[in-house]
C-alpha cells in the first residue's frame, strides 16, 4: 500500500481500464419448498495487478460463504435457505460486490417450484385432478390421499381445506374418512342404496327358503353398507355390504326364512340397510296358515274388509283423518260387507255400530234386537261377538244400571277367555275400574301384550294412557318398546312421552339398538 501511495505523490497514475466480470450475467434458481441449495460462481479481475474486495447479498436467506476475496480469478460460494417458502412463491435480489477494481451487482431470482403428484392419470394439479382419479381408479386414490406428496395439492383457493385433510387422514387408509372429505368439501354427494321393494311379503314358506332383494347403488365412492334383521326368523350369509358385493351399482342380495321360527298367522320383521348416512326399513310380512286350508275367494275378500275397517279405525285414532271421514269411509265399507255377506253376525254387528255412531239408532237397535236371541244362545253363541253385542247396547242406552250389567257381565265373560283381547279392549270402555283408573288400564295392556297381544289397537290404547298420564311409562320393557315403536312409526308420539322416553333412555345401563332407533324419531320428530 505504501508503494502506491508513493507513486501517488510523486505523480504517477495509472489510468488502465479497471474491470471486473462474472462467469454468468444472472444467477436463476429453481428449488422446491423448504429445499436449502448450495452453489457458486466466478469473479475475473484483471491478470497484471492484485484484485480484492468484498461480497454482500441483498436477501438474509442468501448467504455468501466467501464474503472476502482477492486474485484475479476466485469462486464464490452461497447457501440460500428455502425454509418456509411456499411452492410459487419468487425472492428477487442482487450480489453486490465491493472491491479495488470499482463496484458491481449480480441479480439473482430464487423460484419455489410448483411440484405435481402424479397418478395413472397424469399430474395431479388440484382437488378437481384428484376426484377425477377417485372415481377411475378409487384404490389408487386411496394411496395417494394418505401419501406424504398430497399436501402439495393445496394451493390456491384450496388451501382452505388442508386443515380438514390433516385431521381426516390421522387415520391411515381409512376409506370412510377419505369419502367423508370429499363429501364435506362438497367434491362428491353420499352415496345413496335404493332397494327394488319397498314391501316384503311371503306366503308359507317351507324349511329355510331363499330369497333375494336387489339393492341399487346411486353414486360412486366408499361402500359400506350394514344389513341389520328385525324378527329371528330372518337370516343371511353376510350382514356387511362393500364394494366387491356390487356388480357394477346393483347388489342381489340374499337372506333366508327359518319356518319353524314362524308362528301361524302373519310375522312382522324387517331388513333395516344402515350406511354412515341414510337407513332404509324394508317391511317384510310372512304368512302361514299352519294345519288350516287356504281361505276361499269370499272369505279372503271377508277378510280384507276387514282389516281395511280396522286400517281406517286406526288412521282416525292416529288423527290422520277427521271424524267425518272416517264415518263416511266406515260407511262405505259397511255397505260392501252387507252385499258381500248380510247374514254375518259380525258384519252386522259393524253395521249397527255405523248407524248408532251416524244418529241412526232405531235402525242400529232393530239390528241388535233381530241378533240379540241368536248371540245369547249358549250353543251357537260366540263370547267375543256377545261382549261386541252387549257394549252396542250400552251405546244406546245410557243408563248406569244398563252399563253397569254389562260390565258385570262382561267381566264374567272375560275371567273364562282371559287372553281374548278382544274382550279385554271393550271392558276398557265399559268397566268403571278401567274408565277412571289409568293404572288398571296399563296393567290390563301390559297383561294381554304378555298372552301375545300385537294388535295396534292396543298400541293406541298404551300411547294414549302415556299420553294422558306419561308417568305410566315408568320402564322401558318389552311392551313399552313396542307400543313406542309403532306410535314411532305412525308418527304420533307426544312431547311429554318423548320427554319420559330421553329421561328413561338416560337410566338405561346397556346398549339398545332399538331404544337408539327411538332416540332418533324422538329427534327427528323435534326438527320437524
Amino acid at each position: 500500500m505504501k508503494s502506491v501511495i508513493d507513486r501517488l505523490l510523486n505523480g504517477q497514475f495509472e489510468y488502465n481500464e479497471r474491470s471486473l466480470s462474472f462467469s454468468i450475467p444472472r444467477l436463476e434458481l429453481n428449488i422446491k419448498p423448504g429445499e436449502v441449495c448450495e452453489g457458486s460462481f466466478v469473479l475475473h479481475g484483471p491478470t497484471d495487478r492484485a484484485v480484492q474486495g468484498n461480497i454482500f447479498s441483498s436477501e438474509t436467506r442468501m448467504q455468501i460463504l466467501t464474503a472476502r476475496f482477492s486474485g484475479a480469478e476466485f469462486e464464490v460460494a452461497y447457501r440460500f435457505d428455502g425454509t418456509g417458502l411456499c411452492a410459487g412463491d419468487v425472492l428477487k435480489g442482487d450480489f453486490s460486490v465491493i472491491s479495488n477494481q470499482g463496484e458491481y451487482q449480480l441479480p439473482f431470482v430464487v423460484n419455489v417450484e410448483i411440484s405435481h403428484v402424479m397418478s395413472s392419470m397424469g399430474p395431479i394439479r388440484n382437488m378437481f385432478h384428484f376426484v377425477n382419479l377417485a372415481k377411475t381408479n378409487w384404490d389408487e386414490a386411496k394411496k395417494l390421499f394418505y401419501s406424504d406428496e398430497f399436501i402439495e395439492v393445496f394451493t390456491g383457493n384450496e388451501s382452505e381445506y388442508e386443515s380438514l385433510y390433516r385431521g381426516l387422514s390421522a387415520i391411515p387408509m381409512s376409506e370412510a374418512n377419505m369419502e367423508e372429505y370429499l363429501i364435506s368439501i362438497g367434491k362428491k354427494q353420499a352415496i345413496t342404496y335404493i332397494p327394488d321393494r319397498t314391501k316384503i311379503e311371503i306366503d308359507n314358506p317351507t324349511g329355510v327358503s331363499e330369497h333375494t332383494v336387489m339393492i341399487a347403488r346411486n353414486g360412486w365412492g366408499y361402500t359400506d353398507l350394514e344389513v341389520v334383521f328385525d324378527g329371528d326368523f330372518i337370516s343371511a350369509d353376510r350382514t356387511a355390504l362393500t364394494d366387491h358385493d356390487f356388480l357394477g351399482n346393483n347388489c342381489y342380495y340374499k337372506f333366508y326364512i327359518d319356518a319353524e321360527k314362524l308362528h301361524d298367522g302373519n310375522n312382522y320383521g324387517q331388513i333395516i340397510l344402515n350406511s354412515a348416512y341414510n337407513s332404509i326399513s324394508i317391511p317384510v310380512t310372512v304368512r302361514v296358515n299352519l294345519g288350516v286350508e287356504h281361505l276361499s275367494s269370499a272369505a279372503m275378500d271377508k277378510k280384507k274388509l276387514i282389516v281395511s275397517l280396522v286400517k281406517l279405525y286406526e288412521d282416525f285414532r292416529s288423527k290422520k283423518i277427521g271424524s267425518r271421514a272416517w264415518l263416511t269411509e266406515s260407511g262405505k265399507l259397511v255397505n260392501k260387507m252387507n252385499a258381500l255377506d248380510p247374514h254375518d253376525r259380525a258384519f252386522r254387528l259393524y253395521t249397527a255400530q255405523y248407524l248408532i255412531t251416524a244418529s241412526r239408532e232405531s235402525e242400529g237397535k232393530w239390528i241388535l234386537d233381530q241378533l240379540g236371541p241368536q248371540l245369547e244362545d249358549e250353543a251357537t253363541g260366540d263370547d267375543t261377538l256377545y261382549c261386541y253385542y252387549l257394549y252396542l247396547t250400552t251405546l244406546i242406552s245410557r243408563e248406569e244400571d244398563v252399563i253397569n250389567e254389562v260390565s258385570r257381565r262382561m267381566e264374567g265373560i272375560y275371567s273364562r277367555n282371559p287372553d281374548n283381547w278382544r274382550i279385554a279392549w271393550l271392558l276398557l270402555y265399559i268397566s268403571e275400574s278401567y274408565v277412571s283408573s289409568p293404572t288398571s288400564r296399563w296393567l290390563l295392556l301390559e297383561e294381554q301384550f304378555e298372552h301375545g297381544c300385537r294388535s295396534p289397537i292396543f298400541y293406541l290404547e298404551a300411547l294414549n294412557v302415556m299420553a294422558d298420564t306419561p308417568t305410566m311409562l315408568s320402564k322401558l320393557g318389552e311392551f313399552e318398546i313396542h307400543a313406542l315403536e309403532y306410535g314411532a312409526k305412525k308418527r304420533i308420539l307426544e312431547p311429554t312421552v318423548m320427554d319420559q322416553v330421553i329421561y328413561l333412555a338416560l337410566r338405561e345401563k346397556k346398549y339398545n339398538e332399538r331404544i337408539l332407533r327411538l332416540l332418533m324419531a324422538c329427534y327427528e320428530f323435534r326438527q320437524d
